[in-house]
């Protein structure tokens, strides 16, 4: 693997993890569950735009301007694994280490009172989910897993996206 592809995957996994941490010091956390959800992507797939990036820098820098499609997704897809496994390293200590169920309690609080619904009832509704959620699901390694097939599909689709813009042949160039 080529240095610059581990280079971007280590920065492409620590922009997700520094947007995570700055969106949770912004009180993200205030605003429910379902747009904490979907800030939680948008980082994601703002962290793993890098991958164009290391696409673009490894095709100029380390193969003079040329690059295939299979070529450019295996750069990306390495870095998307990388990043993939950072996050979801950094998902397992989030929810070993933490309290994120009680965070994630409070967030589905907010949505459902702004459903309309009674402190009373939003606290029943919330505890029907845990019931009925299996028990391995508290289980950080599992949380990780779960981060680690969330972002690796969206850093294949980034890659496919990315390959596709930046292929570049010996003829066309």
């Amino acid at each position: 693997m080529n240095q610059r592809i581990l280079l971007f995957g280590l920065s492409c996994g620590a922009v997700i993890v520094g947007l995570f941490l700055l969106s949770s010091a912004l009180g993200v956390d205030k605003l429910g569950y379902s747009s904490a959800e979907q800030i939680g992507f948008l980082t994601i797939l703002l962290g793993l735009s890098t991958i164009f990036w290391a696409i673009k820098a490894y095709r100029d820098r380390d193969l003079g301007g040329i690059i295939s499609l299979g070529t450019a997704m295996k750069a990306g897809l390495w870095v998307s694994l990388i990043a993939s496994a950072i996050m979801g390293l950094f998902s397992m200590a989030l929810f070993g280490f933490s309290d994120m169920n009680t965070k994630m309690k409070s967030m589905l609080m907010i949505d459902y009172q702004a459903e309309g619904l009674t402190a009373e009832e939003a606290s029943a509704k919330i505890a029907e989910l845990i019931a009925a959620s299996p028990d391995w699901m508290q289980n950080p390694w599992i949380q990780g897993l779960v981060m680690f097939l969330t972002v690796l599909p969206l850093g294949a689709i980034i890659s496919l996206i990315s390959g596709l813009i930046l292929r570049r042949s010996a003829k066309s160039s």
